[in-house]
């Protein structure tokens, strides 16, 4: 079963709203005829943290395993792939009044939405390496309970 109820916010997308957020929810590389990514607005710093928070579809859930799909960019010579270096998770609950951290299209907004004081994070995961240079990655193998909320940080960018 799919523990994601909707999306809250990203830390930065490059494109709004082709590269949002929501084409994470997405099983598929192609929709519409175009690629379906999020991606970030980057950073000067490499190693500059990126978050992408969802709303869980109970109050409790457990979570058992991550899969993540690095970007590979058909459109560019040489398709690279665009991975962090390493991931984490975090699961929690949220602050707010119930439905008020829904998705925003606002990029103010959203970076309110998603601003930590606004959660209590009650498990943090180890930070994973993400095997560069391949198309799925499988983050982590232990069960997490996860209450309302959780949020994934990607470290680092490269391309291969």
């Amino acid at each position: 079963m799919d523990c994601i109820l909707q999306c809250i916010g990203a830390s930065s997308t490059d494109n709004f709203p082709d590269e949002t957020i929501e084409n994470t929810l997405i099983p598929h590389d192609w929709v519409k005829h175009r690629p379906s990514y999020w991606s970030s607005g980057g950073h000067d710093d490499p190693d500059a943290p990126e978050t992408l928070t969802y709303r869980l579809n109970c109050d409790m859930c457990i979570v058992d395993e991550i899969k993540l799909q690095p970007f590979k960019a058909y459109f560019q010579y040489g398709h690279p792939i665009y991975s962090s270096k390493a991931v984490r998770f975090w699961m929690g609950h949220s602050k707010l009044p119930h439905g008020s951290d829904s998705f925003v299209t606002v990029e103010d907004e959203n970076l309110m939405a998603i601003a930590d004081e606004n959660y209590v994070w009650t498990y943090t995961s180890p930070e994973f390496p993400m095997l560069q240079g391949r198309p799925w990655g499988r983050a982590g193998s232990a069960t997490a309970l996860g209450p309302q909320a959780s949020r994934g940080e990607l470290r680092g960018s490269d391309d291969y």
